[in-house]
């Protein structure tokens, strides 16, 4: 039976590619466990390329063999473990990060995910865009600490001064939630974070939906917005990417591009 198993474990780990290795206390000391790390470094030398893949469950002493090795460390941050796994197979995170599942990178090393939240809010923005020139609301979108907030206002008449509203939206930096602030400005810029006190959610349905349904009850009630929707949506940028985007602009109107910027 032993024998068998040896047989069928060197079978396996010659054909395929990569051997991991799930370190805990209980794995190094089954002798199956290190049956499997010699046959893989043996492998590993005959071929001379990177075969064993230690992968870091818990706290042990790692064996001698693979010491000094690149391992994936997953014993306190998931996420992390995986960044760095994808990383040893030459998957950038931009392979794995996505529009849906960003937030669960946003604690990895490098700031790729930074990249996903940006097209995230730009659909959101867009999103609301479109709802608020459907129900002749205006939208503004913020700059500076409230980057990434929006602001979508609608005014009627009533009295002497007509009635406004506000309801201004803001992707929380700590939590990156949408939280809401119900009585907000037409101009995000006015408002603190500390004003955005409702929790709407974590993705674009959820914060489009909410705000949709409360241009549409408060249409409903005070019926057609006056005036003509207004839609500023302008990005902010800073003055490094301003200068970034200044010379790629001037060198695609120059014919030499050896020119220098």
């Amino acid at each position: 039976m032993g024998n068998s198993l040896r047989w069928k474990i060197n079978e396996e780990i010659n054909t395929n590619e990569y051997l991991g290795i799930v370190l805990t206390p209980e794995a190094l000391n089954s002798e199956w466990v290190k049956t499997e790390i010699d046959a893989g470094w043996v492998k590993q030398i005959n071929s001379k390329r990177i075969v064993v893949i230690p992968i870091l469950l818990r706290d042990c002493e790692i064996p001698l063999l693979l010491a000094g090795r690149k391992y994936a460390d997953f014993r306190t941050v998931y996420d992390n473990g995986f960044s760095e796994l994808a990383s040893i197979f030459g998957i950038k995170n931009t392979d794995t990060i996505s529009e849906s599942n960003w937030r669960k990178f946003t604690k990895c090393k490098g700031g790729e995910w930074k990249k996903f939240r940006e097209m995230e809010f730009s659909d959101l923005v867009t999103a609301l865009a479109m709802r608020a020139r459907e129900f002749n609301w205006s939208l503004w979108t913020g700059s500076g600490n409230n980057r990434y907030s929006i602001s979508v206002s609608a005014r009627w008449s009533s009295g002497a001064n007509g009635v406004f509203k506000h309801l201004s939206v803001r992707l929380c930096g700590k939590t990156n939630a949408y939280m809401l602030c119900p009585d907000g400005e037409y101009n995000p810029n006015n408002l603190n974070a500390s004003d955005f006190t409702i929790h709407i959610g974590n993705t674009i349905n959820a914060c489009e939906e909410y705000i949709w349904r409360k241009m549409k009850e408060l249409n409903l009630s005070n019926g057609h917005p006056e005036g003509q929707s207004y839609i500023n949506t302008h990005k902010f940028i800073k003055e490094t990417d301003r200068n970034i985007l200044i010379k790629e602009f001037i060198r695609k109107t120059q014919w030499d591009k050896n020119m220098p910027l």
